[in-house]
């Protein structure tokens, strides 16, 4: 339950990761388009000052005040949008920093979710018991659902094979060969 939570949460922080990417691109797209537009707006500045500067070169019995004024006042509005778009490129920076920092917090939280599944994979693994051999349980001391402590006893293994101790005397080991059949009883 552990683990599948901890995938769960490493999915959901992959994914978060992606969307915040994806989310660094469009924040860069809006910065392209910022500095187009103040390319743009340089252009129209330059070529509103320069029909300005016609109009001031022109005799003044040519034109009328109203065009002069008129021209004036598209300079003033060309540089103000100017203005504002050299802000908007600014915005889009600090937006382009933000969101990068958004990436790497989220980074960082698929390396901690990461972490928390190799954990719960870890703490899993502790609950499978391996007896260091083949063998037959005895002196059995715990239940299904009870809670162990680490280095707790909680049953013996006796091997498959049997092996039995006798403690002959000398005299009787000059009658014995290796590999001879014996027949044992147990009192």
């Amino acid at each position: 339950m552990r683990l599948d939570q901890a995938t769960s949460q490493r999915i959901q922080a992959e994914a978060a990761g992606s969307q915040a990417r994806a989310q660094l691109g469009l924040q860069q797209a809006n910065l392209d388009q910022a500095q187009a537009n103040v390319r743009v707006t340089e252009a129209d500045l330059g070529q509103a000052q320069a029909d300005l500067a016609r109009y001031r070169a022109i005799d003044p019995k040519a034109i009328t005040k109203q065009q002069l004024d008129n021209q004036g006042a598209t300079v003033k509005s060309a540089a103000a949008r100017l203005d504002a778009n050299r802000q908007a490129v600014a915005g889009a920076r600090a937006q382009i920093e933000a969101q990068r920092a958004a990436v790497a917090a989220q980074d960082a939280a698929v390396e901690q979710a990461k972490v928390s599944v190799r954990n719960a994979e870890l703490q899993l693994s502790y609950t499978t018991i391996r007896a260091p051999a083949d063998g037959q349980v005895t002196k059995r001391t715990v239940e299904m659902g009870n809670v162990v402590n680490a280095g707790q006893s909680l049953l013996a293994v006796v091997q498959d094979a049997m092996w039995v101790t006798v403690n002959f005397k000398e005299t009787q080991l000059a009658a014995m060969q290796p590999g001879q059949y014996v027949r044992v009883r147990v009192d």
